[in-house]
């Protein structure tokens, strides 16, 4: 029963309230310091918040690195937005957790053992 907690404990931190929704690049008009994903017609996969954006070029920053991504070379673009079902599907996940734990604890009984004499 204790793996099946862990397991769920490990779901858990590996869920994320968020997740990138595609959004069409033509008629999008990009967020400065939103985070999007960006892929470019060399199947290159960007992550990062925008740092500018210019006509003919985006500046993405990721983990302190600038990279300039030229309008004409991007191929899909996500934007990254909370999602209601990864957030009500971690709630059951650690609801779920409680009440095994709590189950667990229940069936463990007093500890006592009593010797066949």
């Amino acid at each position: 029963m204790k793996p099946i907690i862990y397991i769920l404990s490990f779901c858990l931190l590996l869920s994320s309230c968020y997740s990138y929704k595609h959004v069409d690049s033509n008629n999008h008009e990009f967020v400065v310091s939103k985070k999007y994903k960006i892929k470019t017609q060399e199947f290159d996969k960007i992550k990062g918040k925008i740092y500018s954006v210019n006509n003919d070029s985006i500046i993405l920053m990721n983990k302190g690195i600038q990279t300039s991504i030229p309008v004409s070379k991007i191929e899909d673009v996500k934007q990254r937005k909370f999602s209601y079902l990864k957030t009500s599907g971690a709630i059951i996940y650690i609801g779920l957790a409680v009440y095994l734990a709590s189950s667990w604890e229940l069936s463990l009984g007093d500890g006592n053992i009593q010797s066949p004499n």
